[in-house]
Protein backbone atom coordinates (compact mmCIF):
# COMPACT_ATOMS: atom_id res chain seq x y z
CA UNK A 1 0.00 0.00 0.00
CA UNK A 2 1.32 3.25 -0.88
CA UNK A 3 1.74 6.05 1.59
CA UNK A 4 -0.75 7.88 -0.12
CA UNK A 5 -3.25 5.37 0.40
CA UNK A 6 -2.71 4.55 3.69
CA UNK A 7 -2.89 8.12 4.50
CA UNK A 8 -6.73 8.35 2.87
CA UNK A 9 -7.30 5.63 4.84
CA UNK A 10 -6.69 6.92 8.37
CA UNK A 11 -8.11 10.38 7.11
CA UNK A 12 -11.53 7.72 6.41
CA UNK A 13 -11.64 6.07 9.37
CA UNK A 14 -10.34 9.44 11.95
CA UNK A 15 -13.68 11.16 10.29
CA UNK A 16 -15.61 8.11 10.93
CA UNK A 17 -14.75 7.84 14.35
CA UNK A 18 -15.06 11.85 14.60
CA UNK A 19 -18.88 11.67 13.22
CA UNK A 20 -19.68 8.64 15.15
CA UNK A 21 -18.62 10.78 18.11
CA UNK A 22 -19.12 14.52 18.45
CA UNK A 23 -21.63 14.09 15.07
CA UNK A 24 -24.72 15.69 17.46
CA UNK A 25 -22.55 18.75 18.83
CA UNK A 26 -21.11 19.32 15.24
CA UNK A 27 -23.67 19.63 12.23
CA UNK A 28 -21.56 17.10 10.32
CA UNK A 29 -24.38 16.03 7.04
CA UNK A 30 -23.27 12.53 6.84
CA UNK A 31 -23.97 11.24 2.92
CA UNK A 32 -22.93 7.49 2.35
CA UNK A 33 -23.39 5.24 -0.87
CA UNK A 34 -22.10 2.50 -2.62
CA UNK A 35 -19.40 3.97 -5.05
CA UNK A 36 -21.38 5.21 -8.26
CA UNK A 37 -24.71 5.72 -7.00
CA UNK A 38 -24.41 9.23 -7.55
CA UNK A 39 -23.09 10.33 -4.10
CA UNK A 40 -20.85 12.61 -5.10
CA UNK A 41 -24.00 14.55 -7.34
CA UNK A 42 -26.22 14.66 -4.46
CA UNK A 43 -23.71 15.81 -1.88
CA UNK A 44 -22.44 18.97 -3.92
CA UNK A 45 -25.78 19.86 -4.09
CA UNK A 46 -26.56 19.58 -0.76
CA UNK A 47 -23.29 21.20 0.41
CA UNK A 48 -24.38 24.24 -1.68
CA UNK A 49 -28.13 24.48 -0.46
CA UNK A 50 -26.57 24.35 2.99
CA UNK A 51 -23.67 26.72 1.87
CA UNK A 52 -21.35 24.83 4.22
CA UNK A 53 -17.94 22.88 2.77
CA UNK A 54 -17.38 19.32 0.85
CA UNK A 55 -14.43 18.06 1.88
CA UNK A 56 -12.68 15.77 -0.86
CA UNK A 57 -9.33 14.21 -0.38
CA UNK A 58 -8.55 14.63 3.26
CA UNK A 59 -6.33 13.29 5.11
CA UNK A 60 -7.79 14.99 8.84
CA UNK A 61 -11.26 14.93 10.23
CA UNK A 62 -13.68 18.17 10.44
CA UNK A 63 -15.03 19.92 13.68
CA UNK A 64 -17.06 22.39 11.85
CA UNK A 65 -20.21 22.27 9.92
CA UNK A 66 -20.06 20.25 6.19
CA UNK A 67 -21.39 17.40 4.24
CA UNK A 68 -18.74 14.43 4.31
CA UNK A 69 -19.36 11.93 1.70
CA UNK A 70 -18.01 8.58 1.85
CA UNK A 71 -18.74 5.12 1.51
CA UNK A 72 -19.58 3.54 5.13
CA UNK A 73 -21.53 1.04 6.46
CA UNK A 74 -24.75 1.78 8.23
CA UNK A 75 -23.86 2.55 12.32
CA UNK A 76 -26.77 3.85 14.63
CA UNK A 77 -24.38 6.12 16.18
CA UNK A 78 -24.65 8.43 12.49
CA UNK A 79 -26.53 11.80 13.74
CA UNK A 80 -29.28 11.63 10.39
CA UNK A 81 -27.59 10.35 7.87
CA UNK A 82 -28.28 10.44 4.10
CA UNK A 83 -28.24 6.87 2.05
CA UNK A 84 -27.79 7.35 -2.19
CA UNK A 85 -29.40 4.41 -3.50
CA UNK A 86 -28.92 3.23 -7.22
CA UNK A 87 -29.86 0.36 -9.15
CA UNK A 88 -26.95 -2.14 -8.79
CA UNK A 89 -27.06 -3.37 -12.13
CA UNK A 90 -26.75 0.38 -13.52
CA UNK A 91 -23.61 0.46 -10.65
CA UNK A 92 -22.19 -2.32 -12.42
CA UNK A 93 -22.14 -0.63 -15.28
CA UNK A 94 -20.65 2.89 -14.52
CA UNK A 95 -18.02 0.87 -12.67
CA UNK A 96 -16.96 -1.24 -15.89
CA UNK A 97 -16.71 2.00 -17.78
CA UNK A 98 -15.38 4.18 -14.84
CA UNK A 99 -12.45 1.57 -14.99
CA UNK A 100 -12.26 1.80 -18.57
CA UNK A 101 -11.34 5.08 -18.20
CA UNK A 102 -9.26 5.08 -15.05
CA UNK A 103 -7.14 2.20 -17.00
CA UNK A 104 -6.66 4.08 -20.33
CA UNK A 105 -5.31 6.81 -18.02
CA UNK A 106 -2.06 5.21 -17.16
CA UNK A 107 -2.29 6.50 -13.88
CA UNK A 108 0.20 4.10 -11.88
CA UNK A 109 -1.06 4.05 -8.61
CA UNK A 110 -4.67 3.64 -9.71
CA UNK A 111 -3.82 1.25 -12.12
CA UNK A 112 -1.66 -1.07 -9.75
CA UNK A 113 -4.77 -1.25 -7.75
CA UNK A 114 -7.52 -2.48 -10.46
CA UNK A 115 -5.16 -4.78 -11.44
CA UNK A 116 -4.84 -6.08 -7.66
CA UNK A 117 -8.82 -6.24 -7.32
CA UNK A 118 -9.25 -7.75 -11.31
CA UNK A 119 -5.92 -9.75 -12.27
CA UNK A 120 -7.76 -10.54 -15.60
CA UNK A 121 -9.10 -7.25 -16.12
CA UNK A 122 -7.04 -6.51 -19.82
CA UNK A 123 -8.85 -9.95 -21.09
CA UNK A 124 -12.25 -8.92 -19.15
CA UNK A 125 -12.86 -5.78 -20.72
CA UNK A 126 -11.86 -6.06 -23.90
CA UNK A 127 -13.32 -8.50 -26.93
CA UNK A 128 -10.80 -10.42 -29.59
CA UNK A 129 -10.27 -7.24 -31.96
CA UNK A 130 -9.06 -5.39 -28.73
CA UNK A 131 -12.57 -3.03 -28.57
CA UNK A 132 -14.20 -2.18 -25.50
CA UNK A 133 -16.33 -5.40 -24.44
CA UNK A 134 -18.68 -5.61 -21.37
CA UNK A 135 -18.86 -9.49 -20.58
CA UNK A 136 -20.87 -11.23 -18.05
CA UNK A 137 -17.80 -12.13 -15.87
CA UNK A 138 -17.33 -8.66 -15.41
CA UNK A 139 -20.66 -9.41 -12.96
CA UNK A 140 -18.65 -11.39 -11.31
CA UNK A 141 -15.81 -9.35 -10.28
CA UNK A 142 -17.71 -6.32 -9.47
CA UNK A 143 -19.30 -8.77 -6.86
CA UNK A 144 -16.63 -10.63 -6.14
CA UNK A 145 -13.64 -8.21 -6.04
CA UNK A 146 -15.16 -4.87 -5.12
CA UNK A 147 -13.64 -1.33 -6.05
CA UNK A 148 -13.46 0.67 -2.95
CA UNK A 149 -15.38 -0.84 -0.58
CA UNK A 150 -15.19 -3.55 1.04
CA UNK A 151 -18.65 -5.25 1.02
CA UNK A 152 -20.66 -6.37 -2.01
CA UNK A 153 -23.54 -4.01 -3.44
CA UNK A 154 -25.79 -6.04 -1.80
CA UNK A 155 -23.95 -6.24 1.44
CA UNK A 156 -23.62 -2.48 1.58
CA UNK A 157 -27.44 -1.91 0.58
CA UNK A 158 -28.68 -4.53 3.34
CA UNK A 159 -26.99 -3.03 6.61
CA UNK A 160 -28.35 0.42 5.22
CA UNK A 161 -31.84 -0.53 4.11
CA UNK A 162 -34.77 0.04 6.98
CA UNK A 163 -33.63 1.93 9.54
CA UNK A 164 -35.75 4.96 10.49
CA UNK A 165 -33.03 7.00 11.21
CA UNK A 166 -31.66 7.28 7.96
CA UNK A 167 -33.32 9.36 5.08
CA UNK A 168 -33.01 7.67 1.79
CA UNK A 169 -32.61 8.93 -1.30
CA UNK A 170 -32.44 7.25 -4.79
CA UNK A 171 -30.55 8.03 -7.72
CA UNK A 172 -33.34 7.54 -10.37
CA UNK A 173 -35.92 9.53 -8.20
CA UNK A 174 -33.23 12.11 -8.19
CA UNK A 175 -33.19 12.29 -12.12
CA UNK A 176 -36.96 12.77 -11.99
CA UNK A 177 -37.73 14.86 -8.80
CA UNK A 178 -34.09 16.40 -7.63
CA UNK A 179 -36.06 19.67 -6.23
CA UNK A 180 -38.76 17.19 -4.00
CA UNK A 181 -35.41 14.44 -3.00
CA UNK A 182 -33.42 17.82 -2.22
CA UNK A 183 -35.98 19.51 0.14
CA UNK A 184 -36.83 16.38 1.86
CA UNK A 185 -33.56 15.27 2.43
CA UNK A 186 -32.51 18.99 3.88
CA UNK A 187 -35.61 19.26 6.39
CA UNK A 188 -34.17 15.83 7.38
CA UNK A 189 -30.67 16.70 8.19
CA UNK A 190 -31.45 20.10 9.30
CA UNK A 191 -34.85 19.37 11.19
CA UNK A 192 -35.79 22.62 10.24
CA UNK A 193 -39.08 22.99 8.09
CA UNK A 194 -38.64 26.37 6.21
CA UNK A 195 -37.03 25.68 2.86
CA UNK A 196 -35.51 28.80 0.51
CA UNK A 197 -37.25 27.00 -2.91
CA UNK A 198 -34.89 29.68 -4.53
CA UNK A 199 -32.18 28.54 -3.38
CA UNK A 200 -32.61 25.71 -3.84
CA UNK A 201 -33.38 25.73 -7.53
CA UNK A 202 -29.79 27.40 -7.70
CA UNK A 203 -28.46 24.03 -6.15
CA UNK A 204 -29.91 21.68 -8.12
CA UNK A 205 -29.10 23.92 -11.53
CA UNK A 206 -25.23 24.80 -10.19
CA UNK A 207 -25.00 20.69 -10.25
CA UNK A 208 -27.09 19.85 -12.96
CA UNK A 209 -25.56 17.09 -16.10
CA UNK A 210 -25.95 19.94 -18.59
CA UNK A 211 -23.91 22.50 -16.78
CA UNK A 212 -21.09 20.20 -15.85
CA UNK A 213 -20.75 18.57 -18.96
CA UNK A 214 -22.18 20.30 -21.42
CA UNK A 215 -24.12 17.41 -22.32
CA UNK A 216 -27.68 16.43 -22.22
CA UNK A 217 -28.69 13.35 -20.11
CA UNK A 218 -27.88 10.37 -22.36
CA UNK A 219 -25.25 11.76 -24.48
CA UNK A 220 -22.28 9.46 -23.31
CA UNK A 221 -19.09 10.60 -22.84
CA UNK A 222 -16.58 7.74 -21.75
CA UNK A 223 -13.98 9.65 -20.99
CA UNK A 224 -15.92 11.28 -18.04
CA UNK A 225 -16.47 11.24 -14.52
CA UNK A 226 -19.74 11.98 -15.22
CA UNK A 227 -20.58 9.29 -18.17
CA UNK A 228 -23.91 9.36 -19.52
CA UNK A 229 -26.58 10.64 -16.39
CA UNK A 230 -29.29 8.19 -17.25
CA UNK A 231 -31.54 5.83 -15.34
CA UNK A 232 -31.56 2.32 -16.83
CA UNK A 233 -28.74 2.17 -19.00
CA UNK A 234 -27.83 -1.45 -17.72
CA UNK A 235 -30.53 -2.85 -20.16
CA UNK A 236 -27.70 -1.56 -23.01
CA UNK A 237 -25.03 -3.83 -21.99
CA UNK A 238 -26.44 -6.45 -20.01
CA UNK A 239 -26.99 -9.52 -21.93
CA UNK A 240 -28.94 -12.67 -21.11
CA UNK A 241 -26.28 -14.60 -18.75
CA UNK A 242 -25.43 -11.18 -17.39
CA UNK A 243 -28.99 -10.53 -15.92
CA UNK A 244 -28.89 -14.31 -14.49
CA UNK A 245 -25.68 -13.99 -12.48
CA UNK A 246 -27.03 -10.72 -11.38
CA UNK A 247 -30.15 -12.06 -9.78
CA UNK A 248 -28.39 -14.76 -8.64
CA UNK A 249 -25.57 -12.35 -6.50
CA UNK A 250 -28.39 -9.75 -5.77
CA UNK A 251 -31.76 -10.67 -7.08
CA UNK A 252 -33.30 -10.12 -3.59
CA UNK A 253 -32.29 -6.70 -3.03
CA UNK A 254 -33.56 -5.89 -6.27
CA UNK A 255 -37.03 -6.84 -5.17
CA UNK A 256 -36.15 -4.73 -1.76
CA UNK A 257 -35.40 -1.59 -3.21
CA UNK A 258 -38.16 -2.27 -5.70
CA UNK A 259 -36.36 -2.07 -9.11
CA UNK A 260 -37.46 -5.73 -9.63
CA UNK A 261 -40.66 -7.55 -8.42
CA UNK A 262 -40.60 -10.46 -9.47
CA UNK A 263 -37.54 -13.43 -9.26
CA UNK A 264 -37.65 -14.51 -13.42
CA UNK A 265 -37.34 -10.55 -14.32
CA UNK A 266 -34.13 -11.60 -16.47
CA UNK A 267 -35.63 -14.16 -18.47
CA UNK A 268 -38.74 -11.48 -19.08
CA UNK A 269 -36.30 -9.31 -20.73
CA UNK A 270 -34.96 -11.92 -22.76
CA UNK A 271 -38.27 -12.54 -24.08
CA UNK A 272 -39.05 -9.03 -25.08
CA UNK A 273 -35.57 -8.92 -27.09
CA UNK A 274 -34.02 -6.28 -24.71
Amino acid sequence: MSLLHLMLRLGTRSKQAVAMTVGGRVPLHIVSEYPKSGGTWFSQMLAAYLDVPLPKMTYTPSFRECVIHNHWGYSSRYQRPIYVLRDGRDLCVSMFFHLVRVTEGKKPALLKYVYSRIPDWDELSRDAEGQVCFKPEFVDRWIQSPIGVKSTWAQHVDRWWGHDDVCYVKYEDLLVSPEAVLERAVKFCTGQDHIDADKLRKAIDQFSFAKQTGRQPGQEDTSSFIRKGIAGDWKNHFCEESRKRFETYAGQTLRDLGYETQTNWWQELAETGS
